[in-house]
């Protein structure tokens, strides 16, 4: 008796597990968007902006203040502008802590983590000002740091790789894949030779959703002239490229333990200067790129850009004026009170190009109530980096780019979207009732 009692109590579990997977799965059905993940952040997902903290002890020169502006006047450049903020510190006079809380926009971080901060910059050595560059949302790590000087500012506000880069994808590119180089030239030049057939391959074997389908959503416009196709490509960046080693930094910094590696990286660049998931040494193969690429032009499940993996890229871009029109709206959620959960979690190991003060940083990821906000993981196995998931929905001040996609000249009459959708729906809760009577059934039985 007492192990048909255990029997039965096994079956309901699973039952219960079984259930709850297919209603998510209707429900991804209700509410998934068939707009391509690359072409939805083109057109949707604003650029989050990089922080430059000017740490100083003492005033700073005429000089080095014209840097400052420089830096400063990125962000309102008319025709190329910059998603920068820059704050000035200095040691001497300023609380650290209460500057970075009062300046930090948008940002829903605690008092707490702008104290660490504030101990760590004032361990810094700052006999020269230095430049202290911080990633959007990623608390835990340095994206590039330098001495305040007009050459490391012109390097970090824009560069010829991310030009073309911006180039690329503004001409309608799915993703552009940047190979980081090693150092080694055997094992660049396999990965390199690896990524270029990979991804022309991809070219050809991915598809996108089908057309009816990106037709029917109510985002979908098709009144601008980027094409909407698939299509990627590469590029290869040398470690000993002076004018890219601001991006150099910002792409090793961009997953958490992707600074401990000495192979090869790939990673692609989508959207509006987007990376996505990075492949490492032998990680940079066939399978794994073509899943990278499938993913990019899969169909958008998740509409908020920080629910999903990876981090923007500071690029001097207007990408609403190049854009143009807008086919989808930015989604903003209501604004939070309080804040969730706070975990500490030691840094990622340091490589021997970390700056001294990310080597000091301790990580600290902010849950901001959303069920995405998950802690970065590695597989070494097949050379695949996870990084961190930020749930932030934070909504910057930055200019907003909004565009369509064109599929067809003529713009189509409004799809019966609702009534699709309430139809893959009440199929999904069929499919779920059915299922459940069924297996209910079978575990009474038992």
């Amino acid at each position: 008796m007492a192990d048909r009692i255990f029997n039965l109590r096994l079956n309901q579990r699973w039952l219960r597990g079984i259930v709850l997977f297919l209603c998510c799965l209707a429900t991804g059905y209700v509410f998934a968007c068939n707009i391509p993940v690359f072409r939805y952040a083109l057109e949707n997902w604003r650029t989050d902006p990089y922080y430059a903290l000017i740490v100083s002890r003492g005033p700073l020169s005429d000089d080095q203040r014209q840097v400052v502006e420089l830096l400063s006047a990125a962000s309102t450049n008319a025709e190329r502008p910059a998603n920068l903020a820059v704050i000035t510190i200095d040691l001497e006079k300023d609380d650290a802590a209460a500057k970075l809380a009062s300046e930090v926009r948008g940002e829903r971080a605690p008092d707490w983590l702008w104290q660490q901060w504030k101990e760590r910059l004032e361990t810094l050595d700052v006999t020269e000002p230095q430049m202290v560059v911080l990633y959007p949302h990623q608390w835990d790590r340095v994206a590039w740091q330098a001495a305040l000087n007009e050459s490391s500012a012109s390097k970090l506000i824009d560069s010829p790789v991310r030009q073309e880069i911006a180039n690329r994808l503004l001409a309608g590119q799915s993703a552009v894949w940047v190979l980081l180089e090693s150092g080694d030239a055997e094992r660049d030049d396999a990965a390199w030779q690896q990524l270029q057939d990979e991804v022309a391959k991809s070219t050809q074997t991915v598809t996108l959703p089908a057309r009816e389908l990106i037709e029917a959503e109510a985002e979908y416009r098709a009144d601008i002239e980027i094409e909407l196709r698939v299509d990627f490509s590469a590029i290869r960046l040398s470690r000993a490229d002076a004018d890219e080693i601001a991006l150099d930094a910002m792409l090793r910094g961009s997953e958490t333990d992707l600074r401990g590696f000495s192979d090869p990286i790939a990673i692609p660049i989508f959207g509006r200067g987007r990376t996505y998931f990075a492949l490492v040494g032998k990680g940079i193969r066939g399978e794994t790129i073509e899943e990278n690429c499938q993913f990019l032009c899969g169909a958008c499940s998740c509409q908020i850009k920080n629910e999903n993996p990876g981090v923007d890229l500071l690029m001097a871009v207007n990408w609403a004026d190049k854009i143009g029109g807008s086919a989808m709206p930015d989604i903003v959620l209501p604004e939070l009170t309080g804040i969730g959960a706070l975990d500490l979690s030691s840094s990622a190991t340091d490589d021997a190009d970390n700056s001294p003060l990310e080597s000091q940083v301790v990580a600290a990821v902010v849950d901001r109530s959303s069920p995405a906000n998950e802690v970065a993981d590695s597989d070494a196995d097949n050379g695949t980096a996870r990084p961190a998931i930020d749930a932030s929905d934070t909504e910057t001040s930055l200019p907003t780019n909004d565009s369509a996609d064109v599929l067809n000249e003529t713009e189509p009459a409004t799809p019966p979207v609702f009534e699709r959708r309430l139809a893959y729906g009440l199929i999904g809760a069929i499919g779920v009732a059915v299922f459940f009577v069924v297996m209910a059934t079978y575990a009474l039985r038992q």
